[in-house]
């Protein structure tokens, strides 16, 4: 290579040289940086975005529209592409506390208890967050749940099983369940089992 036959005297002077070099190139992009962070600054102070000024009762309105309709709700869910309103929650702290405050947005959903979260947990918090709304609720597991498991979880779904209208049931075994639900009209049961003793305390079945 060039350098090679080059004596100390020119590789010191050369060295020098890239040193100079890089130390600007450095002063440089310390320099783009500062503008950078000005440039962002100004711009949050002086943009505007309409929709983070909408009152929060017309914002929770266009949540509601938001939610996927009957065809979109029967697909497999893709746990890389959350869907409203569970993705309204990841947009900014507003959205999440309209959202959050929004009843009709939690009183349709599902709960499998063959994954990887805690069944009990998310059954509770989700018709929680839905007030005193009439639930439409989609609940699976299969023979491979836990017994414990299975019992903290219906141990939760008594507790708002009165206000249950909807139910499409694909839990076994199916005679753990006797809570009372005075508001049930529509019942789809998919197990295993003749007989369905469960449901007797339903009236409007």
């Amino acid at each position: 290579m060039a350098f090679q036959s080059l004596g100390p005297a020119e590789l010191r002077k050369r060295i020098g040289q890239l040193e100079d070099a890089i130390a600007r190139q450095t002063s440089s992009l310390r320099q783009m940086h500062h503008f950078l962070i000005a440039y962002r600054q100004r711009l949050h102070q002086t943009a505007t975005f309409p929709v983070l000024s909408l009152p929060a009762e017309v914002l929770s309105e266009i949540f509601v529209y938001s939610l996927p309709d009957k065809t979109d709700s029967e697909k497999k869910p893709d746990p890389t592409r959350p869907r409203a309103p569970l993705l309204l929650l990841q947009v900014c702290s507003r959205w999440k506390n309209v959202a959050l405050s929004t009843p009709e947005l939690w009183r349709k959903f599902a709960v499998n208890l063959n994954v990887g979260y805690d069944a009990a947990e998310a059954l509770d918090a989700l018709a929680t967050r839905s007030g005193a709304l009439s639930l439409d609720v989609k609940l699976s597991a299969n023979m491979q749940t836990k017994l414990s498991q299975l019992r903290d979880f219906l141990e939760i779904l008594d507790r708002h099983a009165p206000r249950i209208e909807t139910l499409l049931w694909k839990l076994q075994p199916l005679e753990t369940f006797h809570s009372e639900l005075p508001r049930l009209r529509n019942l789809i049961i998919d197990v295993e089992f003749d007989e369905v003793v469960s449901f007797s305390r339903a009236p409007q079945v």
